[in-house]
């Protein structure tokens, strides 16, 4: 791991000491489980998503629900976008 420049060394030590431990390991594995939602928006976001949605969809708006769908759904369903 590469250590950002504001982060001191004693810090960014424990930091990688706690992500390398086996419990951590573990944390990370039930939680990969969990998340049956991941975004698929990229770097895009959803601020942009719903720009371009509001581009191309004049006149339809869409609600934080609709938001969330859309920005979850696979690309190739993704259509008017």
């Amino acid at each position: 791991m590469l250590k950002p420049s504001d982060v001191q060394h004693n810090e960014w030590d424990m930091f990688v000491a706690e992500r390398r431990s086996a419990e951590w390991k573990e944390k990370s594995k039930k939680m990969k489980i969990i998340r049956v939602h991941p975004h698929t928006l990229s770097r895009k976001g959803y601020a942009r998503y719903e720009y371009y949605w509001n581009m191309n969809n004049p006149g339809k708006r869409l609600c934080r629900t609709e938001l969330f769908i859309h920005g979850h759904e696979q690309k190739k369903k993704i259509k008017n976008v």
